[in-house]
């Protein structure tokens, strides 16, 4: 997809953006099936957490926001959010 000068790397509404020169973006989409492995690494995490107060959760960029909505639908949880892009 050709964006100009609004091209850039990142997370947005329809899924992971890639800037790759040139205004140009690829974008990979979420798909239905997204949601369902959101839904099971949440549902593992809270399994294995077990009362521990905090917990680190790895997961590609295309899950990071969504499942970090999760884990913010109880106002006791702090999430944070950090994107490693590859060099």
């Amino acid at each position: 997809m050709y964006l100009g000068e609004d091209a850039s790397t990142g997370l947005t509404e329809d899924g992971h953006q890639k800037e790759v020169g040139g205004g140009w973006v690829l974008i990979a989409h979420r798909v239905p099936s997204d949601e369902i492995r959101e839904q099971y690494m949440f549902d593992k995490v809270m399994q294995e957490a077990d009362g521990a107060e905090s917990v680190l959760v790895i997961c590609g960029i295309s899950h990071s926001r969504q499942l970090a909505e999760r884990f913010r639908q109880n106002a006791s949880n702090v999430v944070e959010i950090e994107y490693w892009e590859p060099k």
